[in-house]
């Protein structure tokens, strides 16, 4: 989802289409392994919007959602991590009639392993509970064998 705080909102103000986002200060994830930044897939095509302007960019999800709850800027991130502070109002969605294209979490284990009974405790309580409140849930879970 893109969320930005009523701060930034209510100083910056809030895009009414893809094209206007690179009027608006963004805080973006960059991938910790490869440095790249991750795509914001936003458009009905799957495309990123050009010309995004990034302001600051986090290699942790919970430091990217803090960093646009403090009002640093807009930040797309998963539903998932998102939903409490939408809930009490620390952030606001973005864009929300546009077409996002849904990510995905996946589970991976080596295929040698057996499925000792807390791995398979904590994938029925994730596929039961992490993903219950979203909008549209992409759960894929399988031995790394598949």
């Amino acid at each position: 989802m893109l969320c930005a705080s009523p701060d930034y909102v209510a100083r910056a103000g809030s895009p009414q289409s893809l094209a206007e986002l690179a009027m608006h200060d963004c805080v973006r994830y960059r991938f910790p392994t490869t440095g790249k930044l991750q795509p914001w897939s936003i458009a009905s095509d799957g495309s990123e919007p050009p010309n995004l302007r990034t302001v600051m960019t986090c290699n942790n999800m919970e430091a990217l959602r803090g960093a646009v709850v403090a009002g640093f800027g807009i930040g797309f991130m998963p539903d998932f991590l998102v939903l409490d502070s939408l809930a009490s109002g620390a952030l606001v969605p973005m864009l929300d009639g546009h077409s996002i294209v849904p990510g995905q979490f996946s589970i991976l284990w080596p295929s040698s392993w057996q499925l000792s009974p807390k791995l398979h405790v904590f994938v029925d309580f994730l596929c039961e509970n992490l993903f219950s409140e979203c909008r549209e849930p992409s759960v894929w879970i399988r031995s790394s064998e598949s």
